[in-house]
């Protein structure tokens, strides 16, 4: 019979590399914490009456600090930001992993109706060492409450949310990836709101 050619260690080493799913997926963590006083933001369980399972609680016309983390294969970082169409001035504050802060203030003058919800978009921009980009649009559950509601402050405070990008999926002439539904993670008493670890994953707890 044919003899046939074995690939060499480089070849299936490269092959593996292009296979690898760290090298295509970069996972994003983001933070709200009030600036006035430095609370946590809180967020509730809404099941499967809209659109996504948690909702996050928002202020009208309240500042809020901003913390964007992000990690995967290729050590990858952000470049830059957007919360509904509003360029974040971000500001590294950690190499590993690639975190950054800002300040946002709540652009919704008026608090979403009872029985609904509204989008916060967050757009977010990853590059990574060996010079891949990819754009991501994360849609985000929202509720707006009026100054001094009650309801604002109740529920679960929030440690961070993250979301996956998974780059395969991105086509070249749809270069911006939509992600998936945010998986919110509460934040424990004197825990660290940017680690994964110290943070308890509510949604597969509930």
């Amino acid at each position: 019979g044919e003899l046939r050619r074995q690939p060499s260690a480089a070849t299936r080493r490269e092959t593996f590399m292009m296979r690898s799913p760290s090298s295509t997926a970069a996972t994003v963590y983001v933070s709200f914490t009030s600036k006035r006083d430095g609370a946590a933001v809180h967020y509730k369980h809404d099941g499967s009456r809209f659109a996504q399972p948690h909702t996050l609680k928002l202020q009208a016309g309240e500042c809020y600090n901003v913390e964007l983390s992000v990690t995967g294969g290729s050590k990858p970082t952000i470049e830059s930001a957007e919360l509904s169409g509003r360029k974040l001035h971000l500001v590294k504050s950690r190499d590993y992993p690639r975190t950054f802060k800002a300040e946002w203030a709540a652009t919704y003058e008026h608090p979403t109706a009872n029985g609904s919800r509204d989008m916060l978009l967050l757009s977010v921009k990853v590059s990574t060492s060996d010079g891949a980009k990819r754009a991501a649009l994360f849609p985000i559950q929202i509720k707006t409450y009026a100054p001094g509601s009650a309801s604002y402050s109740s529920g679960l405070p929030l440690g961070q949310m993250h979301f996956d990008m998974d780059w395969s999926s991105a086509l070249p002439a749809s270069p911006t990836i939509r992600g998936d539904h945010p998986r919110f993670m509460r934040r424990t008493s004197g825990s660290s709101i940017t680690s994964p670890s110290a943070s308890r994953d509510i949604a597969s707890a509930a």
